[in-house]
């Protein structure tokens, strides 16, 4: 097949990208900025430069099977305003309409990369209540619901599409900002707490893998959620450490306070005009994970998950290999 690649350097783009390669497809990759990424090199794609929805969509996809976005906006700073989270929610809303758009003129499927917190979670009581105010607090989730809600109704339009839903992605390949990058922040002695919190973490290249298995099937009509491993929040970051030879942090906490404490030191760097040291959203997504079992969807796909084992010592070289720590 050839394959559309929306977001290459990013790392889940990447981690497609390269399966796709291993498995004897064409790849042409797009990506934002003409610098070529680090974890680009060597790769064997067609390689464009630009961003939707003023890409001339319409050439990128002609001649192509698919088309993958894993380049959908997601705000990782706090609003200063309501209108603020408007103007984003509206560039996301174009965005998505050109892509449709697009995809639907060229008869192209198209597969879209979301996160797992789209996805309906059973809370009860103040659990509930948070949850609420996280997802008012930060335009990440209203961004991410509105472009769900805008593939949906195309898919019960019958446009050709899915949606595929991750939980934490680990592993190699991500060349975010080191300010970005958890790993790093963890094993340079950056992060004071851990919490108690219990998560679900996957190996981006067991994402890839499960991408190239919906290539041999029917794209499916609902949302598919890939989840991986369930671990503490504690217990990941102690195993990070052991494994790249760093103290994990002294200190245990509830993720609530995680929240508040990230949420005002961002709002008052924001005021100052000053970087945040963590952005308020890492603590927010880190609330909304739980404990996940795979569906009937991914079981079916039949991909057997990596050790975490594996996925931690990679995710540590690779960290190292670049510089990070």
């Amino acid at each position: 097949m050839k394959v559309l690649v929306l977001g290459v350097s990013g790392h889940v783009g990447n981690a497609i990208a390269r399966a796709l390669l291993d498995h004897g497809h064409q790849v042409t990759g797009v990506n934002r900025s003409r610098r070529r990424a680090f974890n680009l090199k060597n790769l064997a794609i067609r390689r464009l430069i630009g961003d939707i929805p003023t890409a001339p969509l319409d050439r990128w996809m002609r001649g192509h099977d698919l088309v993958i976005d894993a380049a959908a906006p997601y705000p990782l700073a706090l609003s200063s305003s309501s209108a603020d989270t408007a103007r984003l929610v509206e560039a996301a809303t174009r965005r998505t309409h050109a892509l449709l758009r697009a995809a639907q003129r060229q008869s192209i499927p198209l597969i879209y990369i979301s996160s797992f917190v789209t996805l309906g979670q059973l809370r009860y009581g103040l659990d509930r209540v948070l949850s609420q105010v996280i997802r008012w607090l930060h335009p990440y989730f209203a961004v991410k619901t509105r472009i769900e809600q805008l593939l949906i109704a195309a898919r019960r339009r019958r446009q050709d599409l899915a949606i595929v839903n991750l939980t934490g992605c680990l592993g190699p390949w991500d060349c975010k900002a080191p300010a970005r990058c958890f790993v790093p922040a963890l094993l340079n002695g950056k992060l004071p707490a851990s919490t108690d919190q219990m998560l679900n973490v996957i190996d981006v290249r067991d994402v890839a893998l499960n991408l190239i298995g919906l290539l041999n099937a029917d794209l499916p009509p609902a949302p598919l959620a890939l989840v991986g491993h369930n671990i503490s929040n504690d217990m990941l970051f102690r195993w990070i450490c052991e494994i790249g030879g760093a103290k994990p942090p002294p200190l245990v906490t509830p993720t609530a306070a995680g929240i508040l404490a990230t949420y005002f030191t961002e709002a008052a760097a924001t005021r100052l005009g000053l970087a945040p040291p963590l952005p308020a959203l890492i603590a927010m997504l880190t609330y909304l994970h739980g404990f996940m079992t795979p569906s009937p969807s991914q079981i079916d796909l039949g991909i057997k998950l990596r050790p975490l084992s594996a996925t931690l010592d990679d995710t540590v070289r690779w960290y190292r290999s670049i510089g990070y720590c």
